[in-house]
């Protein structure tokens, strides 16, 4: 039984992105869907000194109306600040120096493009935590449909017999979820209750990137992000249809849009 999820190249996402990579065997980057400027693909959440705060990777203006393959970083100061960003947040974790380590290099790579840039992060933020899916970018796949039919295409594409969706795409999917089991596709929604776990500052601050559990617990991230969820995702059946699955709603904060 192969399982199959599928997104966005977002920038260092949040927990419920790798989440979905703790079960599935292929994760498939939509890297050849239009770029959306302002999104979480090009910016995130850390917590620093007990407060939210935003990164947003700078990208040239022309690049806005392209797949997000071909969206260039504007690099100019773009890496020091970032990096002076994580040290000011998690310098003082234990496990800083192992996880920037494993950041810096792709901010030190020169010119790269936003998709490659997000990509590599992920997947080597993936790996320090155990999570070892095969990675696959839609633009290496041929294939040219759109919106749910894609998603089915993508599924039959890498061999997936389950396509795993977030609850934030239920509204897209919605209506159409018959054509999946038609061609073959058995689809399912993630079922993740955003676990609480120990900051470096009093209190919890919700609705941050990844990269704030995994400075703050190195390694165990993959048990903690799993320790509340079972089962893991929710299949859909006729009978099914219209109940909501476990899990966050799309309206809540800890949540990224989730737009296929």
């Amino acid at each position: 039984m192969k399982v199959a999820s599928i997104h966005q190249p977002n920038y260092l996402p949040w927990l419920g992105y790798f989440h979905k990579m703790t079960y599935c065997d292929v994760f498939v980057f939509l890297d050849d869907v239009q770029y959306t400027p302002r999104s979480y693909t090009n910016r995130c959440f850390l917590g620093s000194n007990g407060q939210k705060v935003r990164l947003s990777i700078p990208v040239h203006q022309e690049s806005w109306d392209v797949p997000i393959r071909c969206v260039e970083i504007d690099a100019r100061q773009f890496s020091r600040k970032h990096l002076e960003a994580f040290r000011h947040a998690y310098g003082k974790c234990s496990r800083y120096e192992e996880v920037i380590a494993v950041l810096e290099p792709f901010y030190r790579a020169g010119e790269i493009s936003l998709a490659e840039f997000n990509a590599g992060l992920i997947r080597a933020l993936a790996a320090f935590v155990g999570l070892r899916p095969r990675f696959v970018n839609l633009s290496e796949l041929g294939l040219t449909s759109k919106k749910n039919d894609l998603l089915i295409d993508i599924s039959r594409k890498v061999g997936a017999d389950i396509f795993v969706s977030g609850v934030g795409a239920r509204k897209y999917i919605s209506g159409h979820e018959a054509r999946y089991l038609a061609n073959g596709v058995r689809l399912a929604y993630q079922s993740f209750q955003p676990p609480t776990y120990r900051q470096r500052e009093p209190g919890f601050v919700a609705g941050l990137s990844a990269v704030d559990l995994v400075f703050n617990h190195g390694p165990t991230a993959r048990e903690i992000l799993t320790s509340q969820t079972e089962p893991p995702y929710l299949e859909w059946t006729a009978a099914s249809a219209g109940a909501s699955p476990v899990g966050i709603s799309a309206s809540d904060d800890s949540c990224e849009d989730e737009t296929l």
